[in-house]
């Protein structure tokens, strides 16, 4: 975790610290299309583990969106309007909140 604190006493603990969960999201997206491209050519590909593969695909998911929702919230906690980082961070907030809405 990526710490950075300036004289106003704030972090940029949201933007430096979700990457990683929203690669893993994107992740996640980019190998269940994968299957599904790969079970459509061949519907055999997957049958004795299709289930498994998309059980670990989901919850993987769900600890990520879980991990940036909390990590969502503790970026409140910092918010300063003056903060060009927080600013950047309310953005991000606002796009995954939407992706959290669609999901």
């Amino acid at each position: 975790m990526y710490w950075r604190f300036q004289r106003t006493g704030h972090s940029s603990f949201f933007i430096y610290d979700v990457y990683i969960p929203m690669l893993l999201i994107l992740s996640c997206w980019i190998l269940a299309i994968v299957a599904y491209f790969l079970r459509k050519n061949n519907k055999n590909i997957f049958k004795g583990a299709e289930a498994k593969y998309f059980t670990v695909l989901h919850k993987l998911h769900e600890a990520c969106i879980l991990y940036v929702t909390i990590a969502l919230i503790m970026e409140w906690f910092y918010f300063d309007g003056a903060s060009t980082d927080r600013w950047i961070s309310l953005l991000i907030c606002l796009v995954f909140t939407a992706y959290f809405v669609a999901y």
